[in-house]
């Protein structure tokens, strides 16, 4: 693979790390394959900035007066396959205004997603039915989907031993 993904994940001191820690995890996977990355914020405090950087990724800040105009202008840019977007503000009018393939992390159905070409809710209790309005086939529901940033990678394979 020689393709390239953009992902759309904000954070701050109060909200938002998981979202983009969970978002570096899919971004680590497809840099794995041979992927590249670009990234979208309207915010990001400096660590997680730094953090991404030495991944390898670098973070664009982008107004958000304009945040899917920019979005969308940065995977023209980078000639991107797919945008990742991951933030509860992020919803159906959002992913129909970028105009791009579109995965949608989800947690709890706060929109619709009917514009997704894919909707990923790694949650224990995830299961397609609750996206009435995505076709089945394109819900990855469950924690079969769960994401692994690379310092977790060693232990995928990891089996507790018990006691007779």
């Amino acid at each position: 693979m020689s393709d390239t993904l953009v992902i759309r994940a904000d954070a701050s001191r109060d909200i938002g790390t998981g979202h983009v820690m969970r978002c570096l995890a899919l971004a680590q996977a497809w840099m794995a394959r041979g992927g590249a990355v670009c990234w979208a914020a309207t915010a990001m405090p400096e660590a997680l900035t730094a953090r991404l950087a030495r991944e390898g990724i670098f973070a664009r800040m982008i107004d958000p007066r304009l945040d899917a105009l920019a979005t969308s202008a940065l995977a023209d840019e980078a000639g991107a396959s797919w945008i990742i977007v991951d933030g509860y503000n992020l919803d159906g009018s959002y992913e129909r205004a970028i105009g791009h393939r579109v995965l949608a992390w989800d947690d709890d159905v706060h929109t619709d997603h009917a514009a997704c070409a894919l909707v990923l809710n790694q949650n224990i209790h995830a299961k397609a039915s609750m996206y009435p309005t995505v076709v089945p086939e394109r819900v990855l529901a469950g924690p079969s989907f769960a994401q692994l940033r690379r310092e977790f990678w060693p232990l995928r394979t990891w089996k507790r031993t018990h006691p007779a």
